[in-house]
């Protein structure tokens, strides 16, 4: 999160929630020389902290099932798909290859070499479809009643429980501060967060995502397109309102 547009939202008094499909120590890393960061949602909405001190303090989690997991392994293994896990602390991967190597680097995470077929402390699994036969795989796990398949980034392919993709953690988040959903700030700019836009009284879809791709809006919901991080900032100051931000 660029520091203009943190400095913006920490003068204006507002509580701030850095929301991603990172894992925790990703995020811990990006929010520890900004303070104003009190709240983080790691994982598209698996586990949600609150900073406590000097370190974070874990609100909510939505682990998957060992059984589901195993299933969903056993049908990402049937056509070779890579996937990843995640606990509340740990990111877990088969083999250390080139991709694991790359993304350590850019998120600023180690990587741990473990199985995880029928865990009991996964929140998330990352899938990485690179054929017809995978993106067919993940349409059958996005299928399911009770998970969700939402892309985090390019080629990046989360599964979560359900409930924590609906708003990416913004649930917990507003039951934790007392607030109702239109008292939210919401700014995002992947598919990942078109649950938590879509719920905002305040929505601001960074490109390049578009408020076309959000459900329909209710009574007194605002949204708006923003193109680059100007745009976010004028916005901002123009707004009449005192909500609050994820």
């Amino acid at each position: 999160m660029p520091c203009r547009l943190l400095d913006a939202l920490h003068g204006a008094g507002l509580s701030i929630a850095l929301c991603s499909g990172r894992n925790t120590e990703s995020l811990h890393g990006l929010a520890a020389e900004r303070p104003e960061i009190g709240f983080l949602g790691a994982g598209s909405g698996s586990l949600v902290q609150e900073r406590d001190g000097d370190g974070w303090r874990t609100i909510g989690r939505r682990f998957l099932e060992p059984s589901t997991l195993t299933w969903i392994l056993d049908q990402a293994g049937a056509v070779g798909m890579e996937m990843w896990a995640y606990t509340d602390s740990q990111w877990l991967v088969q083999t250390v290859n080139e991709r694991v190597t790359e993304e350590s680097h850019y998120v600023g995470a180690t990587a741990t070499v473990e199985p995880f077929e029928g865990r009991e402390d996964i929140v998330k699994l990352l899938a990485f479809p690179l054929c017809k036969a995978h993106r067919a795989t993940l349409e059958i796990i996005d299928a399911q009643r009770d998970l969700a398949v939402v892309q985090s980034y390019p080629g990046y392919f989360d599964i979560v429980r359900v409930e924590a993709a609906a708003t990416k953690g913004g649930d917990v988040l507003i039951e934790r501060l007392g607030l109702d959903w239109s008292n939210v700030i919401a700014m995002g700019d992947g598919e990942n967060d078109l649950g938590m836009l879509s719920k905002a009284g305040v929505a601001m879809a960074m490109a390049p995502l578009r408020t076309t791709l959000l459900d329909p809006s209710e009574p007194g919901q605002q949204r708006f397109d923003c193109p680059d991080l100007d745009a976010v900032l004028h916005l901002l100051a123009a707004l009449d309102t005192t909500p609050e931000a994820l």
